[in-house]
């Protein structure tokens, strides 16, 4: 590859790239990597996008197969030697979508937001979903793992911050917090940040005692976002400050719908009604928000 291979503009360009690329195979083994997309769109002088088309055509012939995390790679084929043998979890085209399936989070918001961009994304990359939906995480992750150890997906995309033990060790991606960092990749928001910037925001409306208020078993997001908010009222030392004051609304999977509002509503008059009651409330997810109002 020392030399660039011209494309004619009149040419559909990612068509031109895959004759190219097919050329290049015919010339290797079974288990070879390819290029990065990046080193062959400089060789063929074309945009990334334009060679993503072009091994779109290529694993829709069988040509190639990608492996998630490691790269492309040369697909066996009749007659090619098979040094290495390709794996055959990873050539499904199918990626599983983890989400709770409880119509509320499906039904609009970000989740929904976040759902189509997962889906957008996988379409570049020549993917598609595979939804799991269901109300118990762990019951999600079962599932998903149950599929990867059949060879039926590629990997894992998990929608939303939760304890999602099965995924650990699994080509899996948590968009949220997870106690299984280091073991999943996540992407995630600076929530500590982001409580601190709510500290402040209220700090200078006036307010100097806030309550902090969550549902249990929502820590993974909610701890940080109270550390932000402690910590900016920490710094500014106000005088005669109630404080930061904290209210968590307990709740179980046998508790009723009315059973859970009432027990809500019975812990926030409490909090409202003391000797030093907050002048603003800092609600740590919508379902805590809701709740207030």
């Amino acid at each position: 590859m020392q030399t660039k291979t011209l494309i004619k503009a009149q040419d559909f360009k990612h068509q031109q790239v895959a004759k190219e690329l097919r050329r290049m195979i015919a010339a290797l083994k079974t288990g070879d990597r390819l290029p990065a997309v990046a080193a062959l769109g400089r060789h063929f002088a074309v945009a990334p996008a334009t060679v993503e088309a072009a091994m779109g055509e290529l694993r829709r012939e069988g040509l190639v197969v990608r492996r998630q995390g490691s790269g492309t790679y040369v697909a066996p084929t009749p007659g090619r030697g098979t040094e290495t043998p390709t794996n055959p979890k990873t050539n499904t085209g199918l990626i599983a979508v983890l989400g709770a399936g409880e119509e509320e989070n499906i039904g609009g918001g970000c989740y929904l937001d976040t759902l189509r961009a997962v889906e957008a994304a996988l379409n570049t990359l020549d993917y598609a979903p595979l939804l799991i939906l269901d109300s118990d995480p762990t019951e999600r992750g079962r599932r998903a793992r149950e599929r990867w150890e059949k060879g039926r997906i590629d990997g894992i995309i998990h929608i939303g911050s939760t304890d999602i033990e099965a995924l650990a060790g699994l080509p899996a991606v948590v968009i949220g917090e997870t106690p299984q960092a280091g073991r999943v990749s996540q992407v995630v928001v600076d929530n500590e940040a982001a409580g601190q910037r709510v500290g402040e925001y209220l700090w200078n409306l006036g307010h100097r005692r806030v309550a902090f208020i969550t549902t249990s078993g929502l820590d993974l997001f909610a701890a940080p976002r109270l550390r932000g908010l402690q910590r900016l009222w920490a710094a500014r030392t106000a005088p005669h400050s109630g404080g930061v004051q904290e209210a968590t609304f307990f709740w179980n999977r046998e508790m009723t719908e009315a059973q859970m509002r009432d027990a809500k509503k019975i812990a926030l008059e409490n909090l409202l009604r003391g000797d030093n009651p907050p002048t603003a409330l800092f609600a740590s997810q919508d379902e805590a928000a809701i709740t207030a109002l």
